[in-house]
């Protein structure tokens, strides 16, 4: 394969703005005069982004558009790269797509008659190596087709940090058996150099020549100059572009009213920087666990959970007994592990908050609790609690949010319902008991005011927080409420509610026991909860060093 000589474009780009420049001087006609001085300013912009390679002076959005102030400016420049690119194209003999590798094609810059093509070959991922071509809203064109944009200016190469992104960008979608199309302004230099680099990175035994000349192969067009073909091969020996963690993102689209589609794309763009990306959504059919399981299955080093408390809790029953590091992205209603985890700044800013997190990329090992064999992460309530959560149904949260928990609580304190059923905590014994909330929580925050009987129980302690209303203060349930949002300064003589650490507590009961469990409602006769510890490795942030005196 021939390698072709490096131009000097901000050279040549420098001689036309000199020449225009020149023009605009001596044409007296104001009309001309304008003209050129625009396309003097557009052309002498240009040249000074050869001369300091700012591929990004065309400000092209994450959609692949330029705005529109950048293509006013620049308007003589686009115009002529246009009308040059569409001449160069009724010349050129070779196919606008071509495939490379399995699944792996590579194409000269596309357009909207290039959408059947795109279809009939199942693609559905394009990278745009282009900087100064307006690309198709491919969101709009095709919902479900992926779309990244690695400016590289024309004849120059892209820097060490882009091709890091754009390699794992096109591993992660090969990973969710995507087609991938990678696209230049004709396929020959900037495309090819991005996947050669791909290729490179899954053969370490290959050399550049080997890799160029299988892509040359097919597309005969393909090539390299030197200065390309230099960078290429610094990039290889170097050894700094490498695979990132392959993370897998379990989302919920129905989560929280559904807002997972108004995040998706801020949080692809964020965490596909440091991660290569796969995605996955939730359905009626497929649930967060078998999800999580075929990400598994596919190699995941990270499976991130894009969901509420449900979805959550979906992706850690999949999880417990593998050492993979699980990172939460907090889009339901309540969010409550988050909170638990990160405080307020959960709330606040909840999807930066969990971006930087998985970022961060620290774990910790968690506890879980079991059910009669179901895991859950948060708390199991019998009364008040589950009682809440049974008025508050979907659609009544998509309305009101957590106004809808808050309204159910209010209904359920107003039928004050007692239950009674017998109790075996730790092996001690049965016991008779009768309230009106009882609550068992592996983790809760501080909102969750029905499990704050021993202050915020906190999931690596080893050990369940018990907390239950005393029958006899029935009557007085808002002082009790009351306490528990102030248990830590209550004198024990004092207080209306119970509250004991166990691992395991036993309940029976001669009728079926509706309960809650991290948001689900339940019914059985016989309970067995138990702490089930280090289960789950969740990215947080570190825990505080302990103080020792």
């Amino acid at each position: 394969m021939k390698t072709p000589k490096s131009r000097p474009f901000s050279l040549y780009y420098t001689a036309v703005a000199l020449l225009l420049w020149l023009l605009t001087l001596l044409t007296e006609q104001w009309l001309a005069k304008a003209l050129l001085l625009w396309s003097a300013t557009s052309v002498s912009l240009v040249a000074s982004a050869y001369l300091f390679k700012q591929p990004q002076i065309f400000r092209k959005n994450h959609d692949g558009r330029i705005p529109g102030v950048i293509v006013w400016l620049f308007w003589p420049f686009l115009t002529a790269a246009n009308l040059y690119n569409r001449f160069v194209r009724l010349r050129d003999k070779t196919p606008a797509v071509q495939e490379i590798k399995p699944g792996l094609f590579l194409a000269r810059r596309l357009t909207p008659s290039d959408l059947e093509t795109l279809k009939s070959l199942k693609i559905s991922a394009i990278l745009d190596a282009t900087s100064e071509f307006d690309a198709l809203h491919w969101s709009a064109e095709q919902a479900d087709m992926a779309y990244l944009n690695v400016p590289v200016l024309d004849h120059q190469s892209p820097k060490p940090n882009d091709v890091l992104h754009a390699v794992n960008w096109i591993h992660g979608q090969r990973a969710s058996n995507k087609n991938v199309v990678i696209h230049c302004a004709l396929g020959r230099g900037r495309s090819v150099f991005l996947l050669a680099a791909y290729l490179l990175m899954l053969d370490k035994d290959k050399t550049v020549r080997d890799v160029l000349n299988e892509i040359n192969a097919i597309r005969k067009t393909a090539g390299l100059n030197m200065a390309q073909l230099r960078s290429l091969e610094n990039i290889h020996s170097s050894k700094k572009v490498t695979l990132y963690p392959n993370a897998w993102i379990i989302a919920n689209p129905v989560s929280g009213g559904g807002k997972w589609p108004e995040h998706r794309k801020e949080i692809c763009e964020t965490l596909g920087k440091y991660y290569a990306l796969s995605v996955l959504t939730t359905s009626e059919e497929l649930d967060g666990q078998q999800l999580a399981k075929h990400a598994i299955e596919s190699g995941a080093d990270v499976i991130i959970a894009a969901g509420g408390d449900g979805t959550v809790n979906e992706v850690a029953a999949a999880l417990r007994h593998t050492k993979i590091k699980m990172g939460i992205i907090p889009l339901g209603t309540t969010n409550a592990l988050s909170h638990a985890l990160w405080g307020i700044k959960a709330k606040a800013l909840p999807v930066k908050t969990a971006c930087e997190t998985i970022i961060q990329g620290h774990a910790e090992a968690f506890d879980i609790g079991l059910c009669n064999e179901e895991l859950f992460t948060l708390v199991l309530g019998i009364g008040f609690e589950s009682r809440m959560i049974e008025l508050a149904n979907r659609e009544t949260k998509n309305q009101s949010g957590q106004l809808a928990y808050l309204n159910g609580l209010f209904h359920a304190v107003s039928e004050n319902e007692l239950h009674k059923f017998q109790a075996n905590f730790d092996g001690q014994g049965w016991q008779e008991m009768e309230t009106n909330s009882l609550v068992i929580a592996n983790s809760a925050p501080v909102f969750t005011l029905l499990a704050q009987g021993g202050g915020e129980p906190d999931a690596r302690d080893g050990k369940l927080d018990i907390t239950w209303l005393d029958k006899e203060n029935s009557d007085d349930i808002v002082t009790g409420m009351l306490q528990l949002l102030l248990s830590e300064f209550n004198q024990p003589d004092n207080r209306k509610f119970q509250h004991q650490h166990v691992k395991r507590l036993q309940i029976k009961s001669e009728s079926p026991i509706t309960y809650s469990i991290d948001g689900e409602i339940r019914k059985a006769a016989e309970l067995d909860i138990s702490v089930q510890e280090k289960q789950l490795n969740i990215l947080t942030n570190p825990s505080p060093p302990v103080s020792v005196e």
